[in-house]
């Protein structure tokens, strides 16, 4: 199991992130970013999850297509 830092909850991923809270629990729901702290509710995210957000994010803001990102995320999983 990877070691995780830092507990974060949604509203606070978003502002590190430049998005919504409400955005980060969508993100979370449609596997674009985990919750690695805890899954159950609320969700709380590790520092490492706020920086897949923030990449999540930017490629988002760039113009690349939610197929396309859910794509690379699998490919970096694997």
């Amino acid at each position: 199991m990877a070691v995780v830092h830092g507990h974060f909850l949604a509203a606070e991923v978003g502002e590190l992130a430049g998005v919504s809270g409400t955005t980060i629990g969508q993100w979370a729901r449609w596997g674009y970013i985990p919750a690695s702290v805890s899954v159950d509710e609320p969700h709380v995210y590790s520092l490492e999850d706020v920086v897949e957000a923030a990449i999540v994010a930017e490629l988002l803001g760039r113009g690349v297509s939610h197929a396309d990102v859910r794509r690379a995320i699998e490919r970096l999983r694997d």
